[in-house]
């Protein structure tokens, strides 16, 4: 499940030499939110199911693109959306360039 120190170190390298700017504002589901009304173009982290599903559901329903940056494991016996571990959410059209950038 868990990312490494160096992982989550590489990952902000590569955002900061890549994107404008990297913001957090300490809740998983509003980041997501922002994402949803177009404050933001991506969001990414390993959270809890109960800090990102409504968010989700918020993204999904105003056309963002949802997924994760790595594979969920077979273990998974629940819904794949509700999956927390490297979560992705962005924009359309960008999705696909975020995920590989961060994998």
């Amino acid at each position: 499940h868990g990312v490494s120190v160096d992982q989550l170190l590489r990952r902000v390298e590569l955002v900061l030499k890549n994107c404008r700017d990297i913001r957090r504002l300490g809740s998983a589901a509003l980041d997501i939110c922002w994402v949803a009304c177009g404050r933001i173009d991506a969001y990414y982290e390993t959270t809890q199911v109960w800090d990102m599903a409504a968010g989700i559901l918020i993204a999904r329903e105003a056309g963002a693109a949802t997924g994760h940056l790595g594979t969920i494991p077979e273990s998974w016996n629940r819904a794949a959306e509700l999956y927390a571990h490297q979560l992705l959410v962005s924009k359309p059209g960008v999705f696909e360039a975020f995920q590989t950038l961060l994998r």
